[in-house]
């Protein structure tokens, strides 16, 4: 596995812009009631991701079909941030948004995937498919916690694990430059995830908004590092 990381000195000033400026305004925006500045600023998330993607684009001589996925898993991000400010109003809102990240982990996952420099089946039989237990731990034992309070969210809430799950799994078998970064993008996704259906799910707790934003905005940035500082491709 390469271990290359995300160096600030190299970051574009759109990378700059959103892990300095938008990141802090974000997370001081939740000190304020009523969220009004929450709701102008979260909206600019995914965009600014968007648009380091399409930088990326113009300036590199690689597989489209990452940029395709990559598009995909951002604009299904931006519709479910979109959704899950109007859940308050109607939970169907929930659900929505729900199934947005649910196919945004897909997108994810098929782009793991494809910039992966040894295929999924052979890294399998490495040493990292022990990390797996890990991973099926954990998501068993979060749904334990989480499953008094689902009610009939249970099935849409276990089908999304499932496939949160299957992201990180992938990330972890992933072999290419910058697959730690990847990894990490993957697990602060989880952590995010995590921290908001307990929140919604089971109890609140001080600090739980910021906590799942913070997650959130630095998932998303890592995933797009991660993969866009791939070399080698598979066609």
């Amino acid at each position: 596995m390469h271990k290359k990381v995300v160096h600030l000195s190299r970051l574009s000033h759109t990378g700059k812009i959103y892990l300095f400026l938008l990141v802090p305004a974000i997370i001081v925006s939740l000190t304020f009631e009523p969220p009004v500045f929450f709701k102008i600023l979260k909206p600019l998330i995914i965009p600014l991701l968007i648009i380091e993607v399409y930088q990326k684009s113009r300036s590199s001589i690689v597989n489209l079909s990452l940029f395709r996925w990559l598009y995909a898993a951002l604009i299904l991000s931006w519709l479910g941030d979109a959704f899950l400010m109007f859940e308050a109003r109607d939970s169907s809102f929930f659900i929505l948004g729900l199934s947005s990240f649910l196919m945004a982990h897909i997108g994810y996952m098929i782009s793991i995937i494809i910039t992966s420099e040894v295929t999924i089946s052979k890294s399998i039989k490495s040493s990292r498919s022990l990390y797996l237990v890990f991973i099926v731990a954990y998501a068993m034992l979060f749904l334990s916690i989480l499953y008094p309070g689902l009610g009939e969210m249970q099935f849409p809430v276990f089908i999304y694990a499932f496939v949160i799950m299957a992201m990180v799994a992938m990330s972890v078998l992933r072999s290419a430059t910058g697959s730690l970064v990847v990894l990490a993008g993957a697990v602060l996704f989880v952590l995010s995830d995590s921290t908001l259906a307990y929140a919604k799910f089971i109890n609140t707790f001080p600090g739980s908004r910021e906590l799942t934003m913070l997650t959130y905005m630095l998932a998303q940035f890592l995933l797009v590092q991660g993969l866009l500082s791939t070399t080698t491709i598979k066609a």
